[in-house]
């Protein structure tokens, strides 16, 4: 057997992102998908292994539980939800300006890290306004709204990357970073229980949401 001396060791540099990229194709086209997550009665498909790879929470929901559907809670916009599922098949997410906090807590619950961090480095400028909006109820994680605040004027002006910032001023909503690795202590489980029909919708319905359900 011939020693690691006389191999060659060939570099794919692109492959990681290809693998991705067809994952994503599948995911669109409902092919090879093993989840269903639920959110506001829309159905998304996606693979087990991407969701636990992107997310501590999916993790859990699919290796401790073996859930093959996961019911997200309502206050959690769709739309937002729809966006950070896309980011975990092509490692990019669109924040709208206005929309920072609402993203914010939802990777905060799913436990998507990275997300959080990058938001919060967006807000950091401006953690009034972080503070007014994690308390403003269900409607902070609705895209587009408008509540007519005052207050939302400053929207624009709370993205200054150069501004300083204490991390303990999201200390509100965010956990501490040591529960990281192992998860949000007291986390409530929103997948089904025994009595709900966890069958995975029909192929087709990854890209889009379906309002109808199965």
């Amino acid at each position: 057997m011939e020693s690691e001396t006389n191999s060659f060791r060939v570099e794919f540099p692109d492959f990681s992102c290809s693998i991705l990229q067809k994952l994503n194709q599948q995911r669109q086209l409902g092919q090879l998908c093993d989840i269903t997550v639920v959110i506001q009665g829309r159905h998304y498909r996606a693979h087990r292994a991407v969701l636990a790879a992107s997310s501590p929470y999916f993790c859990d929901q699919v290796l401790l539980k073996n859930s093959m559907r996961v019911v997200l809670p309502d206050v959690m916009h769709h739309c937002v939800f729809e966006s950070l599922l896309q980011s975990c098949y092509t490692g990019s997410l669109q924040l709208p300006v206005g929309e920072v906090v609402g993203y914010l807590t939802a990777a905060s619950f799913l436990q998507m890290w990275h997300v959080v961090d990058k938001c919060t480095e967006l807000l950091g400028g401006s953690p009034a306004v972080l503070c007014q909006r994690s308390c403003s109820g269900s409607d902070r994680l609705s895209p587009g709204d408008d509540n007519g605040d005052e207050n939302d004027d400053n929207d624009s002006e709370g993205l200054d990357l150069d501004a300083p910032r204490e991390r303990g001023d999201f200390a509100t909503i965010l956990p501490d970073p040591k529960d990281r690795e192992t998860g949000r202590p007291g986390e409530d489980s929103f997948s089904p229980g025994p009595g709900e029909n966890g069958s995975p919708t029909s192929a087709g319905r990854g890209a889009v949401g379906d309002p109808d359900g199965d």
